[in-house]
This record gives C-alpha cells, structure tokens and sequence, in this order.
C-alpha cells in the first residue's frame, strides 16, 4: 500500500495528536489504519509458522497504538517516509514474541542453482534457519528478516517504496541463475523477459532513490 498525501497527513496529524496526549488519538489511529497495521502482525505470526486468529491480530493492533501512546509517537518523523508500523516494526515482531511465543523455524538455501542472494544471506547470519520455500521469496526474506539486519532493511525498504508483485519480480531475478534470468523468470510468472527486466529496473530505481547504500549491499552478494 502506498501512501497518498492526504494519507501522510493523516498519519501526522494522528500521530501529534497521540504525542501531545491525546487519549482518543490512539483509537483514531487504530480505526483508520488497522488493516496496515494488522499486515504486519499477521506476517510476523506466519513468519513463526503460527495461524493469526482475528483475536490476537486484533488485540496486537490495539496494543501497538497503545504502545505509541505511552511515550513512543514523539519520536516518529513524518519526513522521514516510513509509516508508524514500518518504523515499529521491531516492536511489532516483539509483541507477536512476547503473545506466542518464539519460534523457531528450519531454513535452507533458495532454489537449486546454487547459493543465491536469499542464500548467501541465510548463510552469513548466525541464523537458526535452515530452509526457504522458494515458491515464495517475499515470505523467505520476511523470515530472514527477523534474524538478519540486512533482510530487515530490505524487507521494510521493499514494502516501502514498491508493489508487492514488484517486489516479487524483482527478487525472484536477482535469485535466479543461468545464461538468462528474465527468460528463466518470464516462463515461471508468465511474463515477457522484456517486462522482467522492465519490472527490475523500476524496483532498482526506487531503492536507489531512498537506500542506495542498501541495493550496493544486495547486488555485492549477487555478484
């Protein structure tokens, strides 16, 4: 979901309201932006291979508004593009943790042709991870996002800046090998190798624009 501005201010106005003290402002937020909030709740639950009920994905939601109300909106920043539950993310997780419990979940090297981006990441954190199912690459980054900075920052950033279906044209391109991945990809998602390769560059774009540092990181691992 990507912001309009009329959305952003929104959430700013929300989000002084909350910081100033205002006891309605919490549940304002809460009604208005539920469903984005709940996203993330929900992923983090699959994420520890957990079923999200209704109940604790809305008690979780209703906890993290809470959670900004006690001292934390203040230090949120509008400017800085980052929604409150993309900022909070890690409180989030820590919420879904501290309900559930932790768990932990067997993850291996993407596909067959080697080590690839998602791999090599697998591999340089102390993960206890051991295997991805490489039929869903967003889901694989979003589980080595809970141990690995890097897949962290990928993770939000993606979920930032581009289309979920982007997202996942793009990752699975720089995770395929051969004498040509955007032919390889093209047959597996049903797409022209052209609009692969179209659908990548915008996603590189956009990351460039807010985390260059970030995609530097990523295609070192692909090379």
């Amino acid at each position: 979901m990507r912001l309009t501005a009329e959305d952003r201010q929104n959430l700013a106005d929300l989000m002084a309201r909350i910081a100033d003290g205002d006891r309605s402002a919490p549940f304002e937020l809460r009604d208005r932006w539920s469903g984005a909030i709940a996203k993330r709740v929900r992923v983090h639950i699959r994420s520890m291979d957990r079923r999200p009920t209704r109940e604790d994905v809305d008690g979780l939601v209703t906890d993290f508004c809470l959670w900004l109300a006690d001292g934390h909106a203040a230090a949120w920043q509008p400017d800085h593009g980052a929604p409150p539950w993309f900022w909070a993310d890690k409180k989030i997780r820590d919420m879904c943790v501290r309900l559930l419990g932790p768990h932990c979940t067997s993850i291996d090297a993407v596909g067959t042709d080697g080590l690839t981006v998602l791999g090599r990441l697998a591999a340089r954190s102390d993960s206890p991870l051991e295997s991805v199912p490489d039929a869903d690459l967003l889901e694989a980054l979003e589980r080595l996002a809970l141990v690995d900075p890097l897949c962290a920052d990928l993770a939000q950033t993606l979920q930032l800046c581009t289309p979920e279906r982007s997202a996942a044209v793009w990752l699975e391109l720089i995770t395929t090998t051969g004498p040509s991945p955007s032919l390889a990809v093209g047959r597996a998602l049903g797409m022209k190798p052209t609009a692969v390769r179209k659908n990548a560059q915008r996603v590189r774009e956009r990351l460039l624009a807010i985390r260059p540092d970030l995609i530097d990181q990523v295609e070192a691992l692909a090379s």
